[in-house]
């Protein structure tokens, strides 16, 4: 089985050429393989947050000494982790 992450970066929605050609290079491949995973990310119009200090600090600091920030920052970056290795 193959994971697939399919990202679109353009934030022109419907207009946009990139996101018709890659829905429908997805939906071919779906179609071809049915049991393979596909993760959609939208970061043209739900971009991912910049690295901060607070995820610097919450990265290399044990998960006890987290501040609040360190906590919100990490817990973004961990879900996105987490979706890539989902299984």
């Amino acid at each position: 089985m193959t994971h697939l992450l399919h990202i679109d970066t353009s934030p022109r929605g419907e207009r946009s050429i990139s996101r018709t050609l890659a829905k429908l290079y997805i939906t071919d491949w779906q179609a071809a393989h049915p049991n393979d995973v596909v993760t959609y990310r939208d970061i043209g119009h739900y971009p991912v947050p910049f690295v901060s200090e607070a995820w610097i600090a919450g990265a290399y600091t044990p998960p006890e000494q987290h501040s609040p920030e360190s906590i919100e920052a990490m817990r973004i970056s961990d879900e996105l982790v987490n979706k890539l290795y989902r299984k």
